[in-house]
């Protein structure tokens, strides 16, 4: 069974879309979002995999259940209808910066001299921004996340940045 996950921001509210989830409180996972009719970046609850995270990373991971039908391509699913189960542990706004600086020097040092230089430069630009903005963390999650999808250029550097995350979360299954 594949494990989807949802990005918010730390107060729980959306990075990316509009309207906001239910929150698991405790032990209990939030309640169930109306079913809606699922359309990629159009409407539904949209939601990615493990391997899928770094393309959609904020300061905040929850894995999430979903039902009915659905859609998926290479980058994220949208669901009819989805419910966030728990906040997964080991991950936070300083993790996002901590990790944002790891895929600059990823990148750095594998990509030619050029590129890696501006890739670098804009993501330790990100994690800079993102630290010293701490009270605008809305923006700081977006433009990290944007950083992000923009260093993962493929594949396999992709596959990197989702191990990064793996190591500092708690996965289950």
């Amino acid at each position: 069974m594949t494990t989807y996950y949802k990005t918010m921001m730390e107060d729980g509210s959306t990075i990316f879309g509009r309207d906001g989830w239910y929150l698991p409180k405790g032990k209990r996972p939030g309640r169930w979002m109306p079913k809606v009719t699922p359309q990629m970046c159009v409407s539904g609850y949209h939601v990615c995999t493990l391997e899928q995270l770094p393309l959609w990373i904020g300061p905040a991971i929850y894995e999430v259940e979903v039902r009915g039908e659905y859609l998926s391509d290479n980058s994220k699913a949208v669901f009819e209808q989805a419910r966030l189960i728990r906040r997964v542990t080991g991950w936070g706004m300083n993790e996002l910066v901590e990790w944002a600086q790891q895929c600059a020097d990823h990148v750095q040092g594998s990509v030619a001299a050029e590129d890696a230089e501006y890739a670098a430069e804009y993501a330790r630009d990100v994690a800079r921004y993102a630290a010293e903005s701490a009270a605008e963390s809305a923006r700081d999650a977006r433009y990290a996340a944007e950083s992000a999808r923009d260093v993962a250029r493929d594949t396999a550097e992709l596959q990197w940045q989702a191990s990064l995350i793996a190591e500092k979360i708690e996965v289950r299954g």
